[in-house]
């Protein structure tokens, strides 16, 4: 019965020992990995902003420039990012609105103060502050020549003029109406309007020549009006006597070669107008002689006379006829 006690105990022992390595060698149990977090969701706001940049690129490729530019706005507006104002300015640069574009490029360079491409950017800046402004001149009437600064353009109303940044007159001319000139002062690639109205011009009053001095009248040598009728009347009387003259003697000549009734009446009138022709020029010639003298005498004794009195002169001459001759009175009133 002791025996196989022991016995069993020794085996308990055996067993016991055997146990111990076989535990410790078994493997360890690894721990779990760490499973991946989960992305964050996107707040609503950076998930606009990315759906608009998203639709401006795609717009802008194809050359939607202003459907691009309210895209890539609306993305800006809500999230504000540097990176969206560049490709804003590359919207606003390609519609030629470089006015905003630079405004644009600041608020990029304001925001980024970091920015790798800031020496390109500011390049970009200069240049567009170099262009010109430009400018629709329009006038009523249309037509008129631009000027600028005093030298032509080579253009005509209306028009639209480049013109660099800084103060400058443009003036307006056309053939009937005032000249108009306009001060203006532009900002670099301003566009403007500038419309101007013509005026006809104010007639002047036509400057009266002055009233000629009266010319005093000479009072010597029968050179007023008077004197010189009187002797042209008594030129052409005797004159007109001797031609008729004449004719009553060549008549007279051809009735004693050939006497004829026709040929002794022509005769006869002839004689009778060549008396009265006579006696007007006689007559004439009288006066002359009477208004000479008498104007003579009138202005040695009143230089201060108004010549109205020596108009009052007047000549009536009156022919007188018969069957057996002519002659003529001559009345003579002062």
């Amino acid at each position: 019965m002791d025996r196989s006690r022991r016995f069993f105990g020794c085996a308990l022992a055996l067993a016991l020992v055997a146990w111990q390595p076989l535990a410790g060698a078994q493997p360890r149990r690894r721990p779990a990995r760490p499973q991946p977090a989960a992305e964050p969701v996107q707040d609503d706001a950076t998930q606009r902003a990315r759906e608009a940049y998203d639709r401006g690129r795609t717009q802008f490729a194809a050359q939607q420039y202003r459907e691009a530019l309210a895209a890539f706005q609306a993305a800006y507006d809500a999230k504000p990012h540097p990176t969206v104002l560049i490709s804003i300015a590359e919207c606003q640069e390609r519609l030629e609105d470089f006015r905003a574009a630079v405004a644009t490029l600041e608020r990029y360079l304001a925001d980024s103060p970091e920015a790798r491409d800031r020496q390109q950017v500011q390049e970009r800046i200069a240049a567009h502050r170099t262009r010109p402004a430009k400018i629709n001149v329009t006038s009523e009437p249309a037509g008129a020549a631009i000027g600028v600064d005093g030298s032509a353009s080579g253009q005509v109303t209306p028009a639209t003029i480049e013109i660099a940044p800084g103060a400058h007159t443009i003036s307006l001319t056309l053939e009937g109406y005032e000249n108009a000139t306009q001060e203006i002062t532009v900002e670099f690639a301003e566009r403007r309007d500038l419309p101007l109205t013509l005026q006809t011009p104010v007639p002047e009053e036509p400057e009266l020549p002055p009233e000629p001095a009266p010319v005093e009248e000479a009072r010597t040598g029968g050179e007023t009006a008077p004197v010189w009728v009187a002797a042209g009347v008594a030129g052409v009387g005797l004159v007109a006597g001797a031609v008729l003259g004449f004719l009553a003697l060549s008549d007279r000549s051809d009735f004693d070669d050939k006497p004829t009734v026709e040929t002794a009446d022509r005769g006869e009138r002839f004689a009778l107008f060549a008396d009265i022709a006579f006696g007007v020029g006689i007559a004439a010639a009288v006066t002359t002689a009477v208004l000479y003298f008498t104007r003579s005498e009138s202005a040695e004794s009143s230089e201060g006379e108004d010549e109205t009195e020596l108009e009052a002169l007047r000549l009536r001459l009156t022919p007188l006829a018969a069957r057996n001759g002519a002659g003529v009175q001559a009345h003579l009133r002062f």
